[in-house]
């Protein structure tokens, strides 16, 4: 038996320029523009079918971002985190088929103004870094000639304690991000 094993890779150089980038201050509940900015990296990504049945990828990203004029000039952009890390595995055998996730993000500002300790209403502060882990199970199988797959899924399976600030219903303070879930999924094609 032959085996043939597929490996790419990709690498993408990036930089995007603003004159002016708004951004929302969510203390004061308005648009402010930041003026001149800049946004520039480099994302890698590789993936690998290991065998018939095993996949693997790999891909980083890295961000760097600056306010080149105004009152924060120097500063990095707000929710920008520089580095991004991802990993994934995926195993099929048959009729089932399992994966693994993980990423993790680096810390980043939330404010223009790059505050570093938290204020004390949580509108501003460093957002820490996170891992976030999630795996799911599948199993397909045939009923009356249709394609039924049943399966489980676990996101942030290590249950990883991490927050977001000002997002959505929550414009001042932090938001918790959701904590380890379980998902029971069905889908039938016909």
């Amino acid at each position: 038996t032959q085996i043939t094993t597929d490996f790419n890779v990709s690498t993408t150089l990036f930089r995007v320029d603003y004159d002016d980038q708004l951004q929302h201050n969510r203390t004061l509940d308005i648009y402010e523009n930041l003026g001149e900015t800049r946004q520039e990296g480099i994302e890698l990504a590789a993936d690998w079918q290991a065998t018939p049945h095993l996949t693997l990828g790999l891909g980083y990203t890295y961000l760097d971002t600056e306010q080149l004029n105004g009152e924060n000039k120097g500063n990095e952009l707000a929710n920008a985190p520089e580095h991004h890390i991802s990993a994934h595995a995926g195993y099929q055998v048959g009729p089932w088929q399992a994966s693994l996730t993980a990423l993790h993000v680096s810390e980043s500002f939330s404010d223009a103004a790059n505050t570093e300790d938290e204020t004390a209403d949580g509108a501003a502060g460093e957002l820490p870094a996170y891992t976030l882990v999630n795996s799911r199970i599948s199993r397909d199988f045939k009923v009356s000639g249709n394609d039924l797959q049943l399966a489980l899924a676990v996101n942030n399976l290590l249950d990883e304690e991490y927050y977001f600030r000002g997002v959505d219903v929550s414009p001042v303070g932090r938001l918790p991000a959701p904590g380890r879930s379980f998902i029971l999924e069905a889908n039938l094609d016909f």
